[in-house]
């Protein structure tokens, strides 16, 4: 792989007495709440750090963090905030532009997905380093990781402003399929001559073999353009079955 960008997203911590520092991964070492490690660092709290998402006693081996903090003199980062992150980003994924949002809510390809204390937000437009729910507006282009809660409600765990694109991405479920069509989550699924399909097989299978082997349930992701939007149809350039234990950030 040749790469064309790379950014450090979590650097190995390091630097003088005193640098404010902030970190997120999983809890790689764990002694108590005074003596863990995250990612490798080594980590201390205090009576004064601000915990988020989730009391000290929450904290164990392989829990998710983000830790806010200064460096000591030892080079151990004292934190001063913690927030718990969801270990499992959820298995449902879109990519598109907001149609609608209000203040726990956006909607793209009709879609409504709601954001909750623990989303976790980036900024790839404006480079925002505090880029939040409220910068939100319509037409800007998100791309959402998610899960689907008890009441059947897709909740974000992951959000991420992109620059505008005319595909679009739907991930989820299989609600239905009549051949060459399918629908997830109650969007219609178009495929044509020209859609490419992918399986867990190194060869593409063709569009029959792809739909003999697809059942209701299984776990799609598409990537086409939007046909229409009431209601929301996508014609779709590329149709593959997706890895449920796929975790990659966004």
């Amino acid at each position: 792989m040749t790469a064309t960008r790379v950014t450090v997203e979590d650097p190995t911590v390091g630097g003088a007495t005193g640098t404010t520092m902030e970190i997120e991964g999983f809890v790689t070492a764990f002694t108590s709440a005074t003596v863990l490690r995250v990612n490798g660092q080594a980590v201390t709290t205090t009576a004064q750090t601000v915990f988020e998402n989730g009391p000290v006693t929450d904290l164990a081996q392989h829990v998710r963090l983000e830790v806010e903090g200064q460096l000591d003199t030892n080079g151990t980062l004292v934190a001063e905030k913690i927030s718990f992150r969801r270990r499992n980003g959820g298995n449902v994924r879109l990519e598109a532009d907001v149609e609608a949002v209000t203040t726990t809510t956006v909607t793209l390809l009709g879609l409504v997905v709601r954001v909750d204390p623990l989303t976790q937000f980036k900024d790839d437009m404006g480079g925002e380093r505090h880029f939040r729910f409220d910068r939100i507006r319509g037409g800007d282009r998100l791309e959402i990781r998610g899960m689907v809660d008890a009441q059947g409600t897709i909740v974000a765990t992951r959000l991420r402003r992109r620059p505008p694109k005319t595909e679009v991405v739907l991930q989820a479920p299989v609600d239905s399929i009549a051949p060459p069509n399918l629908v997830i989550r109650g969007v219609v699924i178009q495929t044509n001559a020209a859609t490419v399909f992918e399986d867990f097989n190194p060869n593409r299978p063709t569009a029959a073999q792809f739909f003999a082997e697809l059942r209701a349930g299984m776990l799609v992701k598409v990537k086409g353009v939007v046909l229409s939007r009431t209601p929301v149809v996508i014609q779709a350039t590329q149709v593959e079955l997706a890895d449920p234990d796929m975790d990659d950030d966004l």
